[in-house]
């Protein structure tokens, strides 16, 4: 009976197609339910850029294992460049915290010239100085003190130089005996006698030099034996002391200490593992895992909404035309002829239930670009049946990820995007 039916409906409806015009049968066919629906979104820029995801100054750890990422940048620049040009004898860590040997200075010693006489410096025209004291021609004369005066602002905590230039001398003494006064001032004179303050100051300056060169002494002796003679680099031309002159300064030294991670014990497979567990984290497809907050959308007014249907499966392809370009940290242009750095652009899709535009119901794989030159980027992705509930609103947006890098700005110039969306009831 069923069958019967069927097939008498099915000739009813080929003759009413027969009879009608074909303009009336296509407006009559259109209101049919469909099966399959595809639909797209195109953008193009001017002035749309990239930038960066990761740490800034505001947010030294960024918003996505700044830390971590950055370590798997510099890991091979560890076992490549820092460590071939450094030496172990170099450095040392204490309180399980590196550093280069040596490097403990003399800066906070007291480090002002104590070799002028009584710190007297510029005297007066007619003041003169014999077996060390000062005799003028007049009690109203004080003899300038440069000296002192540089000491007493740079160091009056340390040298205990609580004093100025006014309260040097006790008061002038007159003197009338012509073996006493100095030729060159005359009979009478003013004898000008240092107070005890002013003494004080003077034998703390004396100590402090002391103190200051044999701290520069024995630093020079940690330098010469920090490497010993059979420590060598550059084929054993640069060894024991000349290598440290030459080598323990460097900048790889200096990185080295700087990395929480980067010693003699690491190793290649070390930085490939590094990486491979950052690349997993950031191409897994679970919506709350710890990388799913990395990922930045590319335009927050560039997306593709749509109203699921019962039994609907959802094809989705993204498309970006792009140009990167990159500066080395502490230059303002692009160097000509410089290889591209070795980094990735990482974009992938988010769909969200416009109910809960937090949380993503579904992540799409990451698509991984090598930043070489101008390229494309032509990408899928699938929602099986049942991954969306019939009658809700959904709305796709494209995503990306650029590591925070050391030693480059990298930038991406986006060109134009595009969605396209297949969706199809089965």
């Amino acid at each position: 009976m069923e069958v019967k039916r069927f097939k008498i409906l099915s000739l009813v409806f080929i003759i009413l197609s027969f009879f009608m015009s074909s303009s009336e049968a296509d407006n009559w066919i259109s209101y049919l339910p469909r099966q399959q629906d595809m639909d797209t979104r195109f953008k193009s820029y001017t002035n749309l850029v990239l930038e960066e995801v990761g740490a800034n100054a505001t947010n030294p750890e960024g918003v996505c294992k700044a830390k971590e990422f950055r370590q798997a940048a510099d890991c091979y620049k560890c076992i490549l460049e820092w460590l071939p040009n450094c030496h172990r004898c170099c450095i040392e860590t204490i309180n399980n915290k590196k550093q280069i040997k040596c490097q403990n200075t003399c800066e906070s010693l007291f480090n002002t010239d104590c070799s002028c006489e009584t710190l007297v410096s510029l005297p007066p025209d007619n003041c003169s100085q014999k077996d060390g004291i000062w005799y003028c021609k007049s009690d109203k004369e004080i003899p300038q003190d440069v000296c002192l005066n540089t000491l007493i602002e740079t160091k009056k905590s340390s040298l205990g130089c609580n004093l100025d230039s006014r309260f040097v001398f006790e008061k002038p003494v007159l003197i009338q005996d012509v073996n006493e006064c100095p030729v060159t001032v005359g009979v009478p004179c003013y004898k000008y006698l240092p107070t005890f303050n002013y003494q004080k100051c003077q034998a703390n300056c004396r100590s402090a030099e002391n103190e200051m060169k044999n701290c520069q002494n024995n630093l020079q002796q940690c330098k010469n034996k920090a490497c010993s003679a059979s420590d060598c680099m550059s084929g054993k031309k640069l060894c024991g002391q000349n290598l440290y002159n030459q080598i323990c300064n460097s900048k790889s030294c200096q990185e080295i200490v700087a990395s929480s991670f980067c010693n003699w014990d690491i190793d290649h497979q070390k930085c490939v593992d590094l990486t491979n567990s950052l690349v997993d984290c950031l191409a897994t497809t679970q919506t709350n895992s710890e990388c799913a907050r990395c990922f930045k959308e590319i335009d927050s007014s560039f997306y593709y909404e749509f109203i699921a249907k019962s039994r609907q499966s959802v094809t989705l392809l993204w498309e970006i035309s792009s140009t990167p370009y990159w500066v080395r940290t502490g230059f303002t242009k692009q160097i000509e002829g410089e290889l591209a750095p070795a980094y990735f652009l990482y974009t992938r899709l988010k769909v969200f239930d416009v109910e809960d535009p937090n949380t993503p119901i579904y992540m799409s794989p990451v698509h991984q670009k090598y930043l070489g030159a101008a390229f494309s980027i032509f990408s899928a992705a699938h929602l099986e049946v049942g991954k969306l509930k019939a009658g809700h609103k959904y709305r796709v947006g494209v995503y990306y990820f650029l590591a925070n890098t050391p030693d480059y700005d990298l930038k991406i110039k986006i060109n134009s995007l595009r969605i396209t969306a297949i969706r199809i009831r089965e």
